[in-house]
């Protein structure tokens, strides 16, 4: 899996190049599971990234929103919501609370900033790291609903 440098200008242009999901739904995955949403840039359907929603962890509250830039496999944006974010930057400050990585060339995404939003759901939180990627909502956003066996 080839990993490619990526400049600070070529991350921000690709962070704010208006991109949508490929399918006309987003499902919020249950509890320890993850999901992973096909997007691409609405101009030229050239550029690839992959939305990741991982909830594989103990805390149900506890989610990250992740933007991947497929070609160079790099996280451009990764919101991370939930009981236990806490988050030492490299330079040694620290975050609390629900933070953003943003690629930060030659650190990729290892630098959070603190984000002053205010979620009642992880719907809120979807759509807070959507506006933030840049990417159009779906005609639906929903819960994946457990089946009960």
């Amino acid at each position: 899996h080839m990993s490619f440098s990526l400049s600070q200008f070529e991350a921000d242009y690709l962070i704010k190049l208006l991109k949508r999901c490929v399918d006309f739904a987003m499902f919020l995955p249950l509890q320890g599971e993850s999901e992973e949403y096909k997007v691409t840039d609405v101009a030229s359907n050239s550029e690839d990234f992959i939305v990741l929603i991982n909830r594989r962890n103990k805390f149900n509250n506890k989610c990250s929103f992740v933007l991947r830039y497929k070609k160079a496999n790099k996280i451009l944006l990764r919101l991370d919501v939930g009981c236990t974010s806490k988050h030492t930057n490299p330079d040694n400050t620290i975050i609390e609370g629900p933070h953003i990585h943003r690629y930060r060339e030659g650190f990729d995404e290892k630098f959070a900033l603190a984000i002053d939003f205010n979620s009642e759901s992880l719907e809120d939180d979807l759509r807070y790291f959507l506006n933030e990627s840049n990417i159009e909502e779906p005609q639906k956003i929903g819960t994946q609903l457990k089946l009960e066996s």
